[in-house]
């Protein structure tokens, strides 16, 4: 089973509610979908601690029936679930009122579904009936979390077969949700960073997720630089890359990394504060991959066009940003 760690780093001066949340699946006969998660965390501003999500690959499907029907905000949780794989066709059997009784589900599969999909086939239960004395059913499709549950939520209908191809793709945000609480999957989408897992981890299925001051997401494969989470509160604010324009804050140009005549990477501009100097991965041009690498290296870089004496420092490379640490007491962080 796949397991994927989302790490979160949060760079506003406010706690922020980070939540996770699961890309709509494709599911026959189109059910209007609905985002469902209860996996949330809780991170003070600008916290130094490594908080992240835990997702392991274990799909769940889910039925329930209840006096709430399924729409915006309202609480929808399954009387039933169970874990389920890929191939499998699941029978879910919903009774029609009175009285007013929960689906049942088997303990296993009792069929196959096509390759890379999954299935949920409903009996001939009467919805009419059920809606007129005011129980309505629900069907959900997600994962597991190590904090509990995020996926999908709908209507069935009667003698329908819903089969189901996941996508893997992962939503982080932050906002007013509430456990099991129905929301709108677009707008959720359109406010979230979205995690693809076939390209946005690492070969450890590792990412991390930044929340900026400006309210702005980035991402990058594996984990945070250890520099980054050892760091006091004041370098952590310095070391992310927001690059406001707080008083302090020195402009840099024309950097070089390694020989001037062949370097190994150059980048366009930065900011110096304090002993450390943040460029924004944007902002580099790499012409030595290999040799491109955190650790110790030759740095040369110009203030007010006028170049600067070079130095040899600690340069810490990442996807998001790099980091040239002026101060050698940085070496007492690192492995």
């Amino acid at each position: 089973m796949d397991t994927y760690t989302i790490y979160l780093v949060n760079q506003s001066v406010k706690s922020q509610l980070f939540w996770a949340f699961l890309s709509a699946p494709t599911v026959s006969n189109d059910p209007k979908v609905f985002a469902n998660s209860n996996t949330n965390l809780q991170i003070a501003g600008a916290s130094s601690d490594l908080n992240s999500f835990t997702i392991p690959v274990q799909y769940v499907i889910g039925a329930g029936a209840s006096n709430n029907a399924v729409g915006l905000n309202i609480l929808i949780t399954s009387n039933a679930t169970r874990n389920a794989n890929l191939k499998q066709l699941w029978d879910v059997t919903y009774a029609t009122t009175p009285p007013k009784e929960g689906p049942a589900v088997p303990q296993a599969p009792t069929g196959d579904s096509p390759v890379k999909t999954l299935a949920m086939r409903t009996n001939d239960f009467d919805q009419a009936i059920n809606e007129t004395n005011g129980w309505y059913e629900n069907m959900s499709f997600g994962v597991k979390t190590a904090q509990g549950f995020m996926g999908v939520t709908w209507v069935p209908d009667p003698s329908k077969t819903y089969t189901i191809t996941p996508k893997l793709v992962f939503y982080i945000t932050v906002g007013d949700y509430s456990s099991y609480s129905l929301a709108d999957i677009n707008s959720v989408a359109n406010s979230s960073a979205a995690l693809d897992t076939s390209t946005d981890f690492d070969l450890n299925n590792v990412c991390t997720v930044v929340y900026s001051r400006k309210g702005d997401w980035s991402h990058f494969p594996g984990m945070p630089p250890k520099a980054l989470l050892t760091a006091s509160r004041a370098q952590i604010l310095e070391f992310l890359p927001s690059f406001s324009e707080e008083s302090g804050q020195t402009d840099v140009t024309n950097i070089i990394f390694g020989d001037p005549i062949t370097p190994v990477a150059t980048a366009t501009k930065g900011v110096l504060e304090g002993k450390l100097i943040t460029i924004a991965g944007g902002n580099v041009t790499i012409i030595q991959p290999a040799k491109f690498q955190s650790g110790r290296m030759k740095v040369q870089w110009s203030v007010n066009d006028r170049p600067q004496k070079q130095v040899s420092r600690y340069v810490e490379v990442t996807n998001l940003v790099v980091a040239v640490h002026l101060d050698e007491k940085i070496l007492e962080f690192l492995p």
